[in-house]
C-alpha cells in the first residue's frame, strides 16, 4: 500500500538570502534539548508536581530530568500521520488537570491539525511547549509564531555542523541574530574540526570498510553509551545567569541555503520512493512550505530497508529504537503507532552537504531494496 502526497515546493526568502553580513543566533547553551526543556518548566514556575502531557512517540532520555523533579507524565496516542487525536486529547483534558501540553515537529514536519489541537488546549487553560529538537532551521524560517504557543526549545545539533547546542524561548520571542568578530582562538578550533572531519572522509574512502558495518556500530556505541554515563553526572542546575550564549558563525545565506538544500534533497528522494513498485506497506510525509526536515522518515512494514542502507554504507536509522517512555510499554496495545514506528521508521539522511552522486547512490540502493523483496 502506497502512502504519500505531493511535497510543497520551497519559497525562498530572496531579501535574506541576499545578505552578506556575518550573523550568529544567540541563546542559552544547555547543551541538550532535554537540559533545555527541563530549565524551560522551571523558568514557567513549576519546579515539581506538575502534569505534562507527552505524544507516546518520544525519547525516553528527554523525560528523565522530569521524573526526578517529580513531574506527572501523561501519555497520548499519535496516530500514523505524526499527531494527536483531537478526540483523545479532548477526553484526557475532561477527565485530568494538565497544565502543559508538548507539541512535537517529528523530523521537522509540522502536524497537519496543529491549529485544532492549540484551541482545545486553549479552550482548557493549558500551556503549550513545542519541542524543535529535530526542526531547529524550521525556527529560523518562520517569522510569525502561534500566539497559543508559551514557548519553544531545541537542540542544533541534529541540524547544524555542532557538537553541541541547545535553548528555549518564551512567547514570542524569535531566533535573535547578532554580529560578533571571532576569536583567533575559536577560529583556529573551527579550522581543526573541519580538518578532522575531512581526514575522517578521505580514510573512509581510501580504507574498504563501512561506517555502518555492524562492528563499527558497535563500537560507536560503547563509546557514546560511556560517555552518556559521565554526561548524566553532570550537574546542569547551575544559576541562569552562568550559562554562556552560543556563538555560532553562519551567516543568514548559509542557512537558507542550507534549508534549500535539505528540502530540495528530501523532495528528490521523497519522488524517487514514490516512483518505485514496492512490494511492503509503506508510508512518507509530505512537508509544508516552511518545514525544513532533519531527515527523510519512511515506515517500512518489512523492517528491512535500515538493514539494507546501512550494509551499503548509507547512515540510516530508526527513531527512537528502543528508547520510548517505559510508560508506553508498560501499557502497549496490539495498535500501539508508537512502539511500531520506533521499530519501523527509518530515517533517510537528507543533509545540506550530500553531493549529486551520494543523492544518485542512496536511491540506486534504495530501488535495489524494492527489488529485494519482490
Amino acid at each position: 500500500m502506497k502512502i504519500y502526497a505531493k511535497p510543497v515546493r520551497y519559497k525562498v526568502d530572496k531579501e535574506a538570502y541576499r545578505k552578506k553580513i556575518e550573523v550568529v543566533p544567540f541563546v542559552n547553551d544547555y547543551g541538550y534539548g532535554r537540559n533545555a526543556l527541563n530549565e524551560l518548566i522551571e523558568e514557567l514556575g513549576y519546579c515539581q508536581g506538575s502534569n505534562i502531557l507527552i505524544p507516546e512517540y518520544y525519547c525516553n532520555s528527554g523525560l528523565d530530568k522530569l521524573r526526578l523533579k517529580k513531574h506527572n507524565l501523561h501519555f497520548i496516542p499519535i496516530d500514523e500521520n505524526l499527531t494527536v487525536s483531537i478526540e483523545k486529547i479532548k477526553s484526557i483534558f475532561e477527565i485530568q488537570k494538565i497544565d502543559m501540553y508538548i507539541s512535537v515537529y517529528y523530523f521537522g514536519i509540522t502536524p497537519y491539525n496543529l491549529d485544532k489541537i492549540y484551541k482545545v488546549c486553549r479552550i482548557h487553560n493549558v500551556r503549550i511547549i513545542e519541542d524543535h529538537c529535530h526542526s531547529f532551521l524550521n525556527l529560523v524560517q518562520k517569522k510569525i509564531y502561534n500566539g497559543d504557543v508559551c514557548a519553544r526549545f531545541f537542540s542544533m545539533r541534529k541540524i547544524l555542523p555542532v557538537k553541541n547546542g541547545a535553548g528555549y524561548m518564551a512567547r514570542n520571542q524569535v531566533i535573535n541574530f547578532k554580529t560578533v568578530d571571532q576569536k583567533n582562538s575559536e577560529i583556529i578550533k573551527i579550522i581543526i574540526r573541519r580538518g578532522v572531519s575531512q581526514i575522517k572522509n578521505l580514510l573512509i574512502n581510501l580504507i574498504p570498510i563501512n561506517p555502518y558495518g555492524n562492528k563499527i556500530t558497535k563500537v560507536r556505541k560503547k563509546i557514546s553509551n560511556s560517555y552518556n554515563k559521565k554526561e548524566k553526572n553532570i550537574d546542569y542546575n547551575i544559576n541562569r545567569s552562568s550559562h554562556r550564549g552560543i556563538s555560532l558563525t553562519f551567516t543568514t545565506r548559509q542557512l537558507n541555503l542550507w534549508s534549500l538544500r535539505r528540502r530540495e534533497n528530501y523532495n528528490r528522494i521523497f519522488s524517487s520512493i514514490k516512483n518505485l513498485d514496492i512490494n511492503t506497506n509503506y508510508k512518507l510525509f509530505e512537508l509544508n512550505d516552511v518545514d525544513v526536515p532533519q531527515v527523510l522518515p519512511i515506515y517500512d512494514q518489512s523492517e528491512s530497508l535500515e538493514k539494507f542502507l546501512r550494509k551499503h554504507s548509507i547512515g540510516a536509522y530508526s527513531w527512537p529504537k528502543n528508547d520510548l517512555p517505559y510508560e508506553v510499554y508498560l501499557n502497549q496495545g496490539t495498535k500501539n503507532v508508537a512502539i511500531n514506528y520506533s521499530r519501523k521508521m527509518v530515517c533517510i539522511p537528507v543533509h545540506q552537504d550530500l553531493t549529486n552522486d551520494q543523492l544518485n547512490y542512496i536511491e540506486y540502493i534504495i530501488n535495489l531494496w524494492a527489488r529485494s523483496l519482490k
